[in-house]
């Protein structure tokens, strides 16, 4: 599914009888009062996404936040990282990425899924970089970084998100959502990826990173 297609599915959903649950996107920007304009555009993409995330994750009977603060750090030590409901960007890095509005869907993806527990990590960060490179940005899966890697898959972020993508486009349709459920009742297993697939998680890596290479 392209862009395009992934736009249509999710500006439909309200049709479709989904959830839809508004934010409110706090800013602050003092520290840094050049970035306020990427802040606002930021902040639209966040109360736009966040209902069309919950529709595609499986937060169901959860609570979700109503409102989130926004803040911009000045620092030029790292991206961004979520705590909660306090979402930080550091503002080196918009300075010198100012096209990257993209990081705070990532970071939102952690604002829902909210987990009891971050193990396996790999599975988190992957998650939210399905989310934010294969849906939000509709990257194509040869856009995705490769590892050669016999557990390649534990590489987490990009990497990680590209099997994501190869397995809900092929092999295991419904992988994301299972993952994403499994996580939230701290029940997750390899097992997931046989029950989704017929095959482990070490054999779908292996015919992932073939079909790459093909």
């Amino acid at each position: 599914m392209n862009k395009l297609q992934t736009g249509i599915l999710v500006l439909l959903m309200p049709a479709m009888g989904f959830a839809q649950q508004s934010l409110k996107v706090n800013i602050d920007a003092s520290q840094a009062p050049q970035l306020q304009g990427w802040c606002e555009q930021a902040k639209s993409e966040m109360e736009a996404w966040f209902p069309r995330l919950i529709n595609l994750m499986a937060p169901e009977g959860e609570s979700m936040p109503s409102e989130i603060n926004f803040q911009i750090k000045d620092s030029n030590d790292g991206v961004a990282y979520t705590a909660g409901t306090q979402m930080v960007a550091m503002s080196g890095w918009v300075t010198s990425h100012p096209e990257d509005i993209g990081l705070t869907i990532h970071e939102l993806v952690h604002v829902v899924q909210h987990y009891p527990t971050y193990n396996p990590a790999w599975v988190v960060e992957g998650l939210a970089d399905y989310f934010r490179w294969g849906i939000y940005e509709g990257k194509p899966l040869s856009w995705f970084p490769q590892s050669s890697k016999k557990n390649g898959y534990e590489d987490s972020y990009q990497v990680t998100a590209g099997f994501f993508l190869w397995l809900e486009r092929g092999p295991a349709p419904g992988i994301v959502r299972q993952l994403d459920s499994a996580m939230r009742k701290k029940d997750y297993d390899e097992r997931i990826f046989r029950d989704c697939s017929g095959k482990s998680l070490d054999n779908l890596w292996k015919d992932y990173v073939k079909a790459r290479k093909g």
